[in-house]
């Protein structure tokens, strides 16, 4: 897990924080949010735990939203975590639209989504990925829950994801 902890000292309209990270420092993900308090004028703490975080150096910054949607982003911060990441992992989870996949190596897998009869529900093959974070679209899919399976290299992994 990587914990990421941050203070604000006075807020003015603050809707909520969204958690972004990258694997490049270029490209970034929302991986969660955290409300903020609307208007204060003492010192907050907050925190968030990723649950999921990619091996290797990955990229974090915050993205403070007010109640008016305008928004301002913090520095982005770096984290070398070198965990075991063999299996993959699947956020948020429970997810609406997009579900991403992170993996530490996505070439030449195959997605297969299915639902809990084991019916198979849509298929994805990723043949070449610079990135090891890909999203699935899953707007089609009804609300419930579902299996999502990797297969590379002659290895299965799979989980559970619900989509909301």
């Amino acid at each position: 897990n990587v914990l990421l902890n941050w203070a604000t000292a006075t807020e003015i309209n603050n809707d909520l924080f969204e958690l972004e990270r990258s694997s490049n420092g270029m490209d970034f993900y929302t991986i969660g949010k955290v409300e903020g308090a609307g208007n204060s004028t003492q010192k907050l703490e907050y925190s968030f735990l990723d649950p999921a975080p990619l091996k290797g150096v990955s990229y974090y910054r915050i993205k403070q939203i007010d109640f008016d949607g305008a928004f301002t982003y913090s520095q982005t911060v770096a984290v070398n975590f070198e965990g075991d990441s063999e299996g993959f992992t699947v956020f948020p989870n429970p997810a609406s639209s997009l579900l991403y996949i992170t993996k530490n190596d996505l070439a030449n897998t195959q997605i297969i989504i299915s639902d809990m009869t084991g019916r198979m529900l849509k298929t994805e093959k990723v043949s070449d990925s610079a990135q090891n974070i890909i999203p699935v679209n899953i707007d089609d899919l009804l609300p419930g829950v579902y299996s999502i399976e990797i297969i590379s290299l002659n290895k299965r992994e799979t989980t559970r994801f619900v989509k909301n």
